[in-house]
């Protein structure tokens, strides 16, 4: 696909530069720290995958419409969900068991992609009254999946994007802004990683053990979070390498548990500035007007997910390279 849509590359300097510098961050941190051309050659071809997604929406949208990628989307999101849904009631899973794989994937991907199929649906129909019910119910729905596959940070998700739906028109336009987004990000994880105080406020732990019925210290989390700043210490710019195995090997399971530092931990503070410089140009908005808010409710939900979750990656970017499609052609045209 990269090859086929190769005059893109041009057309699209400043992200595609962006997402091959970062490529090379990731690839280069992973081979010093691993040694492994495999898990560089992985670490190279998740970066082109990013590139493909911007390059081949980009034309699309520019040569077609808008409309018609999403309709594509919302078909192809459609028929899998359906199938993957019914598999859930005809398949004995292991719904208690976290590594449980469905047919799109782990519990995460199912609450993602479920998501991110109602927000699409969302941005594509204007009836107001309609679409507000419609969604609401859709979400509902959604919320009884993530239910049944045990994801918790689904159903945060889930109940994150209904209230985003209902918001004021001018908080709904200043949500659309890049800087608000980054700024999100960093007040998220302000209070997140200072001291983690957010997660041992007794309301947040009130929520996480009488609520969701989740251990106190969030399932391990708590013990991740206290280990990670001194991790990025040690490595502060260039970080571990892709699918770094730093955690399991200091504490015996898990990753970061959080987006940003995912993100920090695998390519560095520079890779991850790298990263939120092409999401920030991934978002900026051309001169005509789409109404591609329910694409940025979703964003937003992966936002807010990967506050325990490692939600900043591959389904995240496919939201940004879906708005950045639509508002490239608009300030072409």
């Amino acid at each position: 696909l990269l090859l086929k849509y190769f005059p893109e590359l041009n057309k699209n300097k400043i992200i595609v530069g962006l997402l091959f510098l970062y490529t090379i961050i990731l690839s280069l941190s992973t081979w010093d720290n691993t040694h492994s051309i495999t898990w560089m050659i992985s670490a190279c071809m998740l970066g082109m995958q990013y590139i493909t997604f911007f390059c081949t929406f980009s034309q699309f949208v520019r040569k077609r419409t808008a409309k018609e990628l999403i309709s594509i989307i919302i078909l192809f999101l459609l028929i899998l969900l359906f199938v993957n849904d019914v598999l859930l009631v005809a398949i004995p899973y292991d719904f208690n068991n976290p590594d449980e794989i469905y047919l799109v994937g782990n519990k995460f991907l199912v609450s993602y992609y479920h998501s991110f199929l109602g927000c699409l649906v969302y941005s594509q129909y204007n009836n107001k009254q309609k679409r507000s019910f419609t969604f609401i119910l859709y979400n509902i729905f959604v919320i009884f999946v993530n239910k049944r596959v045990n994801c918790t940070t689904g159903i945060i998700m889930s109940i994150t994007i209904i209230l985003m739906a209902h918001f004021p028109n001018t908080i709904k336009k200043i949500l659309t802004y890049p800087k608000t987004f980054l700024a999100s990000l960093c007040i998220e994880n302000i209070l997140i990683w200072s001291g983690v105080a957010i997660f041992t406020h007794p309301f947040v732990v009130y929520l996480i053990t009488n609520v969701f019925h989740k251990s106190a210290n969030m399932t391990g989390r708590l013990q991740l979070y206290s280990i990670t700043l001194d991790l990025v210490k040690n490595k502060p710019l260039f970080g571990y390498g892709h699918l770094t195995n730093i955690y399991r090997n200091t504490v015996g399971y898990g990753n970061a548990q959080n987006g940003l530092f995912h993100i920090v931990t695998q390519a560095g503070i520079i890779g991850a500035i790298v990263y939120f410089s092409m999401v920030y140009c991934g978002l900026k908005k051309g001169n005509a007007k789409y109404d591609s808010y329910g694409i940025i409710m979703y964003i937003y939900g992966m936002l807010v997910a990967s506050a325990i979750e490692i939600s900043l990656s591959t389904q995240f970017i496919i939201a940004i390279a879906i708005i950045y499609a639509i508002n490239k052609s608009q300030k072409e045209s």
